[in-house]
C-alpha cells in the first residue's frame, strides 16, 4: 500500500510544483505552452518508448494484453451504441466518447504507480500496447476521417496517426523489445 501512496505522491508534488511555477509567472508567459509541448513530443513518448523498450515480451503479449483488447473495445461499442441510439451522437463525437470511457491512464498514472508498487513499469506495457499501437491509431483514423481532413488523400488518412510522437514511440520501443536490443 505504501508504493501506491508513493507513486501518488510523486504524481501531486509534480502537479504542485507546476501550479506554484505557473501562479507565480516563474515560467514566463509562454512557460505553459512550452511545458506542455514538451511533455507532448518529448517526455512522454520517451517515458513510452522506455517502458515498452525494456519490457519482457512475455510480460507484453500476455493474457493481460488480450483482457485490454476486449474490455476496451466492449465498453467502447457499448458506449457507442448507448449514445448513438439514445443521445444522437454523430460519428466524431461518439469517438471520442468511446475512446474516454474507454481507456485507461496507463502511461501518465500505470508507469509512475507500477513502478512505485511493483519497481517495474513492464506490467502496464500490454495497456500501453493496446492503446498506443491500435487503439488510438484505429479511433484517429476515424476522426481523421470524419472531420477535417475530408478531402486528404487515402495515403495521407492512412499514414495520419503514426505522425502522433505516442504512436512512433511506443510502435519504436515495441520494435526494439521484439528485436531483443537493449
Amino acid at each position: 500500500m505504501s508504493g501506491v501512496v508513493a507513486g501518488f505522491t510523486v504524481i501531486f508534488v509534480i502537479i504542485a510544483v507546476g501550479y506554484i511555477l505557473g501562479r507565480g509567472g516563474t515560467l514566463g508567459a509562454e512557460g505553459e505552452s512550452v511545458l506542455g509541448r514538451l511533455v507532448f513530443f518529448v517526455a512522454t513518448p520517451a517515458l513510452l518508448f522506455e517502458s515498452l523498450a525494456s519490457s519482457d515480451l512475455s510480460v507484453i503479449f500476455s493474457p493481460t494484453l488480450a483482457v485490454a483488447a476486449v474490455t476496451a473495445l466492449t465498453v467502447g461499442a457499448l458506449y457507442m451504441v448507448v449514445a448513438r441510439v439514445w443521445l444522437r451522437r454523430s460519428l466524431p463525437e461518439l469517438t471520442i466518447g468511446a475512446l474516454s470511457s474507454s481507456s485507461v491512464n496507463s502511461a501518465n498514472l500505470g508507469i509512475p504507480i507500477a513502478v512505485s508498487v511493483l519497481g517495474d513499469a513492464s506490467f502496464v506495457a500490454p495497456l500501453l500496447l493496446f492503446q498506443i499501437i491500435a487503439y488510438s491509431p484505429i479511433a484517429l483514423t476515424i476522426l481523421d476521417v470524419t472531420t477535417l481532413r475530408r478531402g486528404a488523400s487515402r495515403l495521407d488518412t492512412i499514414t495520419a496517426p503514426f505522425n502522433n510522437p505516442f504512436v512512433v514511440a511506443g510502435a519504436a520501443g515495441l520494435l526494439i523489445a521484439l528485436l531483443g536490443w537493449t
